[in-house]
């Protein structure tokens, strides 16, 4: 059966050697839905780069990332261990630059 609910874009960020946490994360917030939703009226929708964005042509990619699904989240999840990531021209990296420090 339907429900009403509020949906909020949790964004996943993190450098390519924290793709076991970011599945963590997206199996976090699911079985959080799986749990909650109904009951609160609130779907947490998990947001990454690679499942979320297409390429753009004539575009700088992290600004196309920035635009497609950065701009829009509600919520940022970021996560660092042992690398930054790869520097954007504008940001030490991707992550970086989306979580805007």
């Amino acid at each position: 059966m339907s429900f009403a609910a509020t949906t909020y874009r949790v964004l996943i960020a993190s450098p390519s050697d924290l793709s076991e946490e970011r599945n963590a994360a997206t199996a976090a917030i699911n079985d959080w839905n799986a749990q909650n939703a109904a009951t609160e009226g609130v779907v947490l929708l998990p947001v990454k780069w690679g499942t979320h964005t297409r390429p753009v042509s004539n575009v700088r990619p992290q600004t196309s990332i920035n635009a497609q699904i950065v701009d829009s989240a509600d919520i940022l999840v970021g996560m660092f261990w042992t690398k930054i990531g790869t520097n954007t021209g504008v940001a030490e990296s991707g992550t970086v630059e989306a979580i805007g420090l």
